[in-house]
């Protein structure tokens, strides 16, 4: 199993939440983790600005 995952902030830079991604090592690998990384950094931003961040 490799899994991946980002915190979400509140207004204070608390963290509140987290999004992940996770799946088998034969169909996602550490490389395809680290890719995906910055498309989960921004989705996790865009939820923290709702939170005030």
């Amino acid at each position: 199993m490799v899994a991946i995952a980002v915190p979400v902030l509140d207004s204070q830079r608390r963290y509140v939440a987290a999004i992940g991604m996770h799946g088998p090592k034969q169909r996602f690998n550490l490389d395809d983790a680290l890719a995906r990384r910055s498309l989960l950094a921004e989705s996790a931003k865009v939820i923290s600005q709702t939170f005030g961040y």
